[in-house]
């Protein structure tokens, strides 16, 4: 058993107190209240030991001996919810051994009746520092792993986009408002949801509005739900707790910019129909495809709600201002689009790589990644005919766009069965019959695909 040591009153010390004798149980609870613990006690085992969580941030104090689940008990169904919750067992002088056995299991320490209450404030007070020692050590690793997803998430090396990476590290934990401005395909929403889940709000909702796509008629509905019979909460209250990212938020029509701003300035919003007002707690980013200075500048935006929505201001680059990254970039959603579509990776040459630089990318990283996965299905087509067949395609019908692909399907499928019709209606779980016609409809001699 460790020795005693005078220590600082605890401060905020969660403890949970199991026993079954009332007096005993409310004596240490009068001491720990003392020392400004925060304690929760229990008499029956099992009703404490369901207060419990993995992330239960505090000490568990319990009696050794006690009718139904006992002490033991009490440990082992903590540890199996996390092993790393200290377990303070208190015990009458011929339990010693029993607890000596518990301290084996993974107890943190045990205190023999009768005791003095400055030795158990000791042993609450180091078990509790290890316990934030514990959780602050996770929390960090969970910190890593999601920094780990930002560099997933933004792939690039040039200079403008490590800017970005390193911006959402600096500001990601701030609770502040922050505007992202890029040219649509950029990555704005990408960004948003790393800024999401890099900060302190990552285990609550993230809810993205196109404001582009709000309809006239039902816009304040849309934005800030609705009451009475048809009552429903809009997605400023769904997000609660966690993030609203506005997408193209130039878009929003001036009698709702009056609105948002008041949501933003008072922390609360009323449904429509509603006579009273909810409190709110989110973090606001926001989207647009321009500086919204200019917008303010022509009178389509207003000032203030601008200053509101700009505490930072992060503008994202073009693909074509991105040096390699594009070729990059290329090569990662080539290869995440063979695993989506089980295709072979195709060989990427010189003439490819000439031109991914040299294409204008005007959808930036979007046109991109659809270019990648047409290059993984089309398999015979280089990049330079895939971006062909993207532009040719634009003004083309539903129809004649199923049409192509259907061919370019069929075509792979004789290629990879050196031209047989038999293997390659297997390969594509057609019956024979209904591949010859498709066959016929798309002009495809069979004879070119043999080797």
């Amino acid at each position: 058993m460790t020795q005693q040591h005078a220590q600082p009153p605890l401060m905020n010390v969660n403890v949970i107190l199991v026993d079954d004798e009332r007096a005993m149980r409310e004596s240490i609870a009068q001491w720990l209240t003392l020392a400004d613990c925060s304690i929760t006690t229990f008499s029956d085992s099992a009703e404490a030991v369901s207060h419990v969580t993995p992330d239960f941030p505090g000490v568990v104090v319990t009696d050794l001996k006690m009718p139904g689940i006992d002490g033991l008990g009490v440990l082992e169904s903590v540890m199996a919810i996390d092993p790393d919750i200290p377990v303070v067992l208190i015990t009458g002088h011929g339990d010693v051994n029993s607890a000596v056995d518990a301290m084996r299991q993974g107890a943190y320490d045990f205190i023999e009746k009768p005791f003095e209450p400055e030795r158990l404030l000791s042993t609450i007070h180091r078990a509790s520092e290890k316990r934030d020692l514990v959780l602050q050590n996770r929390a960090l690793r969970q910190q890593a792993v999601r920094s780990n997803s930002l560099e997933e998430s933004l792939i690039g090396e040039c200079p403008a986009l490590r800017q970005i990476r390193a911006d959402i590290k600096q500001f990601a934990a701030i609770d502040i408002n922050i505007l992202l401005v890029g040219e649509t395909g950029t990555g704005k929403e990408v960004v948003a949801r790393c800024l999401h889940n890099l900060s302190s709000r990552h285990e609550k909702p993230f809810n993205a509005i196109d404001c582009g796509a709000l309809s006239a008629e039902r816009i304040e509905r849309d934005l800030f739900g609705e009451a009475g019979s048809r009552s429903s909460p809009g997605p400023f209250e769904l997000a609660q707790g966690g993030t609203v990212f506005l997408d193209e938020v130039t878009n929003m029509p001036p009698d709702q910019q009056i609105k948002l701003l008041r949501v933003l300035e008072q922390r609360e919003v009323q449904r429509v129909g509603a006579s009273e007002a909810n409190t709110l707690d989110i973090r606001l980013l926001s989207a647009a495809n321009s500086t919204l200075s200019d917008v303010v500048a022509n009178g389509h935006f207003r000032k203030d709600l601008y200053f509101r929505l700009n505490t930072i201001e992060m503008t994202l680059p073009p693909l074509r201002h991105r040096d390699d990254d594009g070729v990059l970039l290329f090569q990662v959603f080539t290869k995440k689009a063979c695993q989506l579509y089980q295709r072979e990776l195709p060989d990427i040459t010189a003439q490819d790589i000439t031109a991914i630089r040299t294409h204008a990318w005007p959808g930036n990283v979007r046109e991109l990644k659809n270019a990648a996965e047409r290059f993984v299905l089309y398999q015979t087509m280089r990049v330079q005919e895939v971006l062909h067949v993207t532009d040719t395609t634009v003004n083309r019908t539903l129809s004649d766009q199923v049409h192509a692909f259907e061919k370019s399907i069929i075509e792979y499928a004789l290629t990879q069965c050196n031209g047989s019709i038999s293997h390659a209606a297997e390969y594509l779980r057609v019956p024979r019959r209904t591949l010859n016609d498709k066959l016929q409809r798309h002009g495809i001699d069979r004879d070119e695909f043999i080797r």
